[in-house]
């Protein structure tokens, strides 16, 4: 099947608010809509070639992004799709023995992407689209989604006049296995959990090519449960703070430090209050206890990045981002450990680099986990 035409390429430019990306064509410089609500961080970097299809219709935008080529790979990024790739390539797989398929069925108050009728059941399925996979491991969402965690709520509350499933469609032809994504949503994470008794949870992957044929590949991609179900607020965290000047602070026991003009990533963990330790991080108004508390006064921009874990990985993680910046700043943040510091500098935006994506998916997929 055809989920797009690809009617012209280009690269990507940057996503000024979360429905528009700014592409350079051969026709010049078109906004686009973007059908796809995740971050995707992975994806969208600078330079990275996309695919657009020309609208029909006379909206904002002449143009909608629906893929882009990634690590070799076309990866459909209209989420919308994943439907109807589940109507006409899964659902004939998962469910043989069908009789009705009906779309967008509301039952209560509540709306399903399908309902489905066998000769001895009925079935309410939903779909989400995964377009997040590295170290090949799928995880969904990768932006929290409160609607994704109510229809899980939904569908379990159900359970005991229907059969409930959730498909995930993954969009990378690689993919080996299936996790949700905690270190995003570990509210969606926990929700799955608590529901799998009443629901019945399954991934398939995809392959795309660029003229937007799908071909169904895996119907049965292992979902991987046991790694990650005790991990509950814990964990190490990545903080972005850029600075548009060079200044002078007194930061504690360690006296005055000149920090220069830049992006600097700090590196810290939580045994326990993960989330609250990163809040706490992020404000300004507070008392001062942490060496970063002063350099978040002067900062202009602040983004955290958190790694659920009941691994110890604060230090080598520290290691991995002193390897991949410019500079350090000594003692900062490692009074209590055996590391130069836990703080360090980058010229230019890390979250447009390649080698910074790769290192925190790289925690987020493979260290984070036994």
């Amino acid at each position: 099947m055809q989920i797009f035409s690809n009617d012209i390429e280009g690269e990507f430019v940057d996503r000024p608010n979360r429905f528009v990306v700014r592409v350079n064509t051969p026709l010049g410089l078109i906004k686009a809509h973007c059908p796809n609500p995740g971050k995707l961080i992975e994806i969208l970097t600078p330079g990275r070639k996309l695919i657009l299809q020309k609208n029909n219709n006379t909206g904002k935008t002449l143009y909608t992004l629906v893929a882009a080529y990634y690590n070799e790979k076309i990866i459909p990024l209209y989420s919308g799709k994943a439907n109807h790739i589940a109507r006409e390539l899964i659902i004939p797989r998962l469910f043989p023995e069908s009789e009705l398929v009906r779309s967008e069925y509301t039952y209560g108050h509540s709306r399903f992407d399908f309902y489905i009728e066998t000769k001895n059941k009925k079935i309410l399925l939903e779909v989400k689209a995964c377009t997040l996979v590295e170290y090949k491991v799928g995880m969904f969402p990768d932006a929290p989604s409160l609607r994704a965690t109510k229809h899980l709520t939904e569908l379990s509350d159900l359970s005991k006049d229907f059969e409930c499933h959730v498909l995930f469609v993954i969009g990378h032809r690689d993919a080996e296995s299936f996790r949700p994504n905690i270190h995003t949503d570990p509210i969606f994470a926990q929700a799955m959990q608590n529901t799998r008794k009443n629901i019945t949870f399954h991934a398939a992957s995809i392959d795309t090519s660029a003229q937007g044929f799908v071909i169904l590949l895996k119907k049965d991609i292992p979902i991987i449960w046991s790694d990650w179900k005790d991990i509950n607020n814990q964990g190490v965290y990545l903080i972005l703070l850029k600075l548009t000047e060079p200044c002078e602070l007194t930061i504690g026991s360690l006296g005055k430090i000149s920090f220069k003009k830049g992006y600097y990533i700090y590196c810290g963990s939580a045994k326990a209050n993960l989330k609250q330790r990163i809040e706490r991080h992020k404000r300004k108004r507070k008392n001062k206890h942490w060496h970063i508390d002063y350099l978040r006064q002067v900062a202009e921009e602040v983004q955290a990045f958190p790694i659920q874990s009941r691994k110890d990985l604060e230090c080598s993680l520290a290691q991995d981002i002193k390897a991949i910046s410019k500079d350090e700043v000594k003692s900062f943040g490692s009074t209590d450990c055996n590391c130069s510091s836990h703080l360090y500098l980058f010229e230019e935006d890390p979250r447009t680099k390649g080698e910074f994506i790769q290192l925190l998916f790289m925690y987020r997929h493979i260290r984070a986990f036994n």
